[in-house]
This record gives C-alpha cells, structure tokens and sequence, in this order.
C-alpha cells in the first residue's frame, strides 16, 4: 500500500486564496467558535505583559498548557502528569515527530483502511512502507490485524479510533481494550491520532488500557473542535519519550508561538463547553445535508457517522476519480477515495464534507440549517446523476458530534 495523495491537497491549500472561483470540500473544518474570540480579549489584558517579561522559547511547552493538557487527560480516562506532555505545532507535527522517532527506511508501519492521505505521506516521506487493515463498525478489524502483527512484524501501528477521518467511525471501548492487548503482546508502538477533543464518559484514549512500559502515543489538539486556525497540538506519552521527541521538537521550531499555547490553556478549561457547542452544530448540520442528499441524491449510498465533519460516500456503479474530476470542471472540487487508500478497494467513494464555514446571511444564525450546510449538498447536488436507489444506510450509532 503506497502513500496517499495528500500532495495534491496541500498544493491546493496553498492555491486557495488564488481559487476563489471554486468550492472546494476538500477540507473538512468548521468555523471558529466564538469562545475563543472571547478568550483572547480576556488574555491580552490579563496575561501577555506577565508572558513579555520571558524568554518566550519553550520547546516542549508553555508549563501553563501542558499542566491543562495534563487535567484534561485525567479528567477523560488517562492519568497524566505535565512531565508526560509534549506541546507541538498541530497535531500533524505531533504524527511526523513521532514518524522521525519509530520510522526507518522500509519500516513497516500498519495503517487503517481507508486512512487520511496526509498522515500517510508523513509515515513514506520518512521512509516507511504501509499496510492498510479494512475497518469495520467498531474500528480496525482485530482478526485481519493480528494475521497481519505475525506475518510482518510491523514496527508501528497508526490508527484514529476516535471519529476516524473518513468513516466517521468511533472505535469502541472493547475494540481499543484488544489493541492495548495486542501492542503489549507484541511490543509494537501504536500511535492513535484524537482529531476531536473528547469529554468524561467517552471511550478513553487507547492508551489508557495498556500495560506499564507499553509504547502507546495519542497525539491530539484543538483544530477540529475550536479551529483549524488554533495549529496547537500535543502528545502524552513516559518521560523518556517526550524527552527524545522534545529533542527532535527543538530542532524543528524551538516551541510552538507562545500566545496560542496560552489561549489553548484557556480553551481547553472549557472543553466540555466547547465540545458540546461543535456536537450540536454537527447534528444540525447533518440533518440538513442528509435531507439534501436524500431529495436530490437518493443513489448515493452513506451512512451517518459516529462523529466528525464530513461524509463517506459510496458512489453507484462509477470510479470516483472520474467524478471528481468531473466535478472540479464544474467548480466543486472534492477528495475521491482513491487517494485515502491507493489499494482500489474504496475507489468508489467520496469524502463529503458537512460542517462547512458559513456564508453569512442577514437572514440566517449560525445555528440555523441553512447556516453553513447548504453549499457541499446544494452544489454536490446540481451534478446529475441518472441512476437509482433505494439502499440507505443512515443508521445512527449515537447522536452524531
């Protein structure tokens, strides 16, 4: 299994603001939430002549946010310590850090599929060689998982067990008890990326289930939840790792800015606040793109995800390169399977974002089903498709975040 294709949608981040004329879905993020606008007034005049009177470097983090990161962990299932916590810049740094730290050349690192291209080109740019593993609806199948550990002795497992990007998926507490299980068993290192900030009474990380001296690294941050403009992240793990990743860490940036670390420790003494606030603009949102879907695209065949931004779409009878490309000659630009998992086993389906940032209407308020979900569906939609189904799979699991 190659790398993804996440090539392709950096290049278009980056061509964005030059891009005006197309509607891409190809980033599943939401606006910011309004806390956070409230937070950093707060901050300005209450903290930053305190933080101006330092040194400003902190290169595993600013102590205020890891002792934040710290109480959140216990507070949600894992016991830490402030010493167990590395600050990075996103979350994204936090996979890459710890690809320089687990991979060599042609180490064998197993993946979900499908994954999402961008943690993928992290694990082959350092060299790695990947193996997917199919999920089912409790995460990474266990048994294909364990043929997979004896054959080819892996040197890491990356998995996200929490509202898997692009499923949706959430893996369950038994699923994740069996992993901690497995990494022990096997001494292998399982890195699982948390995209969303979680609350009390939801699966723990997977770490929280293993066994002392196990490897098992959660890496984490705010983008989902707060904003994908707010690039802090962090990774709980022994002493002895966040120190060699804190080294590596150092060289890469030095620490990650100062006054976004101060307003995350802010933000994440509100996370239940927040988590509940994004939680109700999903559901509102998925409402309002399922009912568009259904009227306008009763073939394509979804299912509601357990949680996330966006939508996992099987396409009927039709190569979903095909259709994007088709799609972005129309100006909607959309992520087809095919870069999520290079095997063709999931070439039919699309990633459809539903939580997308508002247009701004004098007669619509940000909670408002018109209110940031029209755009993904109503263009999606406008695109004809001739053939027919009855098959729809939106069955919920739970009440979508």
């Amino acid at each position: 299994m190659p790398g993804g294709g996440a090539n392709v949608l950096r290049q278009r981040l980056l061509d964005l603001s030059d891009r005006s004329e197309v509607i891409t879905l190809a980033l599943a993020v939401g606006e910011g939430l309004p806390e956070m606008a409230d937070e950093l007034r707060d901050l300005i005049e209450a903290e930053l002549p305190t933080l101006l009177t330092t040194v400003g470097y902190h290169p595993r983090g600013l102590p205020s946010l890891r002792t934040a990161i710290a109480e959140h962990y216990c507070r949600t299932g894992l016991p830490t310590v402030p010493e167990q916590i590395l600050v990075t810049t996103g979350a994204t740094q936090g996979i890459g850090l710890t690809a320089q730290l687990y991979v060599r050349r042609n180490a064998l690192v197993i993946v979900e599929s499908p994954s999402w291209p961008g943690c993928l080109d992290l694990f082959t740019a350092a060299g790695a060689r990947l193996l997917g593993i199919p999920l089912d609806a409790d995460g990474i199948r266990i048994d294909a998982l364990g043929t997979a550990i004896n054959e080819h002795h892996p040197d890491l497992l990356f998995v996200m067990p929490t509202f898997h990007n692009p499923t949706g998926t959430l893996m369950s507490t038994p699923r994740r008890r069996r992993l901690a299980e497995l990494a022990d068993r096997h001494h292998l290192p399982i890195l699982e990326d948390i995209a969303h900030l979680t609350v009390p009474g939801d699966p723990a990380p997977i770490a929280a289930y293993g066994m002392p001296g196990a490897e098992l690294l959660t890496v984490s941050g705010l983008a989902k939840t707060v904003w994908g403009g707010l690039r802090i992240g962090w990774l709980p793990e022994s002493a002895q790792i966040i120190e060699r990743l804190g080294r590596l860490k150092a060289l890469a940036d030095m620490g990650s800015a100062v006054l976004d670390q101060a307003l995350a420790a802010r933000l994440l003494a509100r996370s239940d606040e927040l988590v509940a606030r994004r939680a109700h603009k999903h559901r509102v949102q998925l409402a309002h793109a399922g009912r568009l879907l259904r009227t306008s695209l009763p073939a394509w065949r979804w299912h509601a995800p357990d949680g996330g931004p966006a939508l996992w779409i099987e396409l009927p009878d039709a190569d979903a390169r095909t259709f994007a490309t088709l799609s972005l000659r129309h100006g909607v630009e959309i992520v087809p399977g095919a870069i999520t998992d290079p095997s063709g086993i999931h070439d039919s389906y699309i990633r459809v974002p539903y939580a997308f940032p508002p247009t701004p209407s004098p007669k619509s308020s940000p909670d408002s089903p018109a209110h940031g979900t029209s755009s993904p569906a109503t263009e999606l939609s406008a695109r004809p498709y001739t053939r027919s189904s009855d098959r729809d799979r939106a069955n919920h699991r739970r009440a979508s975040r």
